[in-house]
């Protein structure tokens, strides 16, 4: 993995207090720690190199992973008496809540990746509507908000900020159109 994501309880949680070198080793840990072929996850802490990493004595980052390791009887998530790893051999431990937050990091990812998908499909969907009608109603658009519109329903472009596309054309009471059209680019 190329990041991790860290959550706002990690700093108002069981840890708040516990020192600065937890606070460093436990974004190393969640930033750096792999699956196996089980999807737990697990990471490897060399006390000498996170010391030169973080600028600190090897001294304070055993302290610190040590303090990891030892159970929590205040934490509210469970496993391992709460403990956040669990040692496995000289350098590897095992992040014991590590696949339930890859878990709820991948269904946040999932649900914003969708949440775009539906707004480009009703972006398309507005767009293509939009050029119906005023084909239809013989509405004319100008060459700019009709390249724009066929440009937003072919997905080269999206309206800026989110707008809703099928605002774009506003009416008069007697039916014609008025504009400038509020949602169209300036750069048109």
């Amino acid at each position: 993995m190329i990041y991790g994501k860290l959550f706002k309880k990690l700093y108002t949680g069981s840890m708040v207090g516990k020192g600065l070198g937890a606070f460093a080793l436990m974004p190393y840990v969640v930033a750096h720690m792999e699956p196996d072929r089980d999807r737990e996850e697990f990471v490897m802490l060399n006390p000498e190199l996170l010391a030169t990493t973080f600028g600190t004595t090897e001294k304070v980052v055993q302290e610190a992973i040590d303090f990891l390791c030892k159970p929590d009887p205040k934490t509210d998530t469970p496993g391992e008496d709460g403990r956040r790893l669990v040692q496995k051999s000289r350098y590897l431990y095992w992040v014991v809540n590590g696949k339930h937050y890859r878990e709820i990091q991948n269904e946040e990812e999932r649900r914003e990746k969708a949440a775009l998908r539906q707004q480009k499909h009703r972006d398309k969907k507005a767009a293509k509507e939009v050029l119906a009608a005023s084909k239809a109603e013989r509405v004319p658009l100008m060459a700019g908000e009709t390249k724009y519109l066929q440009d937003v329903k072919n997905g080269v472009v999206s309206p800026p900020n989110g707008e809703v596309i099928s605002r774009m054309v506003v009416r008069a009471s007697d039916g014609s159109p008025v504009g400038p059209f509020p949602n169209t680019p300036k750069t048109l």
